[in-house]
C-alpha cells in the first residue's frame, strides 16, 4: 500500500530515525503526522521557553519568531501541512505559519512492502514519479514496487 506519512523510517534529521525506532519500540508500529508532528510542536515550545528562560506570551512568540537559517530548531519529523516543518529554518510568515517544501518540511511517500516494512520511497529523477520531485532520493530508504498487475497509465501523468 502507498500513502503520504508525516513520518517514514528515514533520516530527514538528525533526530527522525531515533525517534522512529522508539516510538516503534514503545508502541508495535510506526508513528503517525499527528503523533510526531504534536511532539515536534510540543517539544518547540519547551525550547522556546527554556531558551527565553520566560513564560511571558511575548517573550515567548519572540524565541519563536527566531527560529530562521540563523538559528534552526531541528524538529523529528515532517509534519503534514501543505507539507510541514523538518526544521523552522526560514522562520514564519506574516500569519506565523512555518516554512514548508523541501529542505524544511516535505511529505513523504511511504510504502508497506511484503516484509512488513514501511519505506519511503523516491520521487525524484529516475523514479516512475519524477514528475514529483518532492525530496532527494538520500532520504529514501527503499524503492518504489509497483503491484503485478500494473499501473502504468497513472505513472504518466502531467
Amino acid at each position: 500500500s502507498h500513502g503520504f506519512s508525516g513520518l517514514n523510517n528515514t533520516n530527514v534529521t538528525p533526530l527522525t530515525q531515533a525517534y522512529y525506532d522508539q516510538y516503534w519500540a514503545k508502541w508495535g508500529h510506526a508513528p503517525l503526522y499527528t503523533g510526531s508532528g504534536s511532539y515536534d510542536a510540543v517539544y518547540t515550545l519547551i525550547n522556546a521557553i527554556n531558551v527565553s528562560q520566560s513564560l511571558t506570551t511575548t517573550t515567548i512568540i519572540t524565541q519563536l519568531e527566531s527560529y530562521d537559517r540563523n538559528n534552526p530548531r531541528i524538529n523529528t519529523s515532517v509534519t503534514v501541512q501543505k507539507a510541514a516543518t523538518t526544521t523552522i529554518a526560514d522562520g514564519f510568515d506574516g500569519a506565523h505559519d512555518v516554512v514548508a517544501d523541501w529542505p524544511f518540511g516535505t511529505i513523504a511517500y511511504g510504502q508497506w512492502q511484503p516484509d512488513g516494512k514501511q519505506y519511503c520511497i523516491p520521487t525524484g529523477e529516475g523514479t516512475p514519479v519524477a514528475f514529483l520531485s518532492i525530496y532527494p532520493n538520500w532520504v529514501t530508504t527503499g524503492t518504489l514496487l509497483l503491484p503485478p498487475w500494473g499501473i502504468t497509465g497513472l505513472v504518466n501523468l502531467p
